[in-house]
């Protein structure tokens, strides 16, 4: 009976190392194999970056569109870019002022709707290196023929156009 109780014993050992020897073997692949939400969510957002770098398309209305899109945001690039800096800083203001915040297309809406009627007579902050040479010329003059005498603003500068007058002499 001794011989019997050992060989079962032996049975048991062997049976429940085997069970502790292959939880421990799942346990360790798991861990090392295992995919976190992290790891699935950098995968989605490197899948939306390439989708937007190099978008698929299944229609052809679909490529029309996003070239439409394409030029879109293009012309408000150019056309924010060629504000110069004293109107950008007026119409960013009252965009600002207006909706609490901006961006590029809402200044550059504001630019288009108000420039002709607006902005275009708002008169420029001349620049520090600018101001220092307008001080000691306040106004540039023109010589015109006779009967002309006129001022106007040119790129932003008062010219005081005044009659020449000649003698021949």
């Amino acid at each position: 009976m001794k011989k019997f109780l050992c060989i079962v014993l032996a049975i048991i050992g062997v049976v429940v190392l085997s069970c502790v020897s292959s939880l421990g073997y799942n346990h360790y692949v798991n861990k090392t194999n295992i995919v976190t939400p992290g790891d699935t969510m950098s995968a989605q957002i490197k899948e939306a970056v390439a989708q937007v770098n190099n978008p698929t398309f299944l229609t052809v209305e679909d490529v029309y569109q996003f070239r439409q899109q394409e030029a879109e945001k293009d012309s408000i690039n150019l056309l924010f870019e060629s504000i110069p800096d004293d109107i950008l800083f007026n119409v960013s203001k009252v965009v600002i002022g207006r909706n609490g915040q901006a961006d590029k297309k809402s200044i550059v809406e504001e630019f288009r709707k108000n420039y002709k009627p607006i902005y275009q007579y708002i008169p420029s902050t001349p620049s520090t290196s600018s101001a220092s040479s307008q001080t000691s010329k306040p106004n540039d003059t023109i010589g015109l023929p006779h009967s002309i005498r006129a001022d106007t603003v040119i790129n932003g500068r008062y010219f005081q156009l005044i009659k020449e007058t000649s003698s021949n002499e």
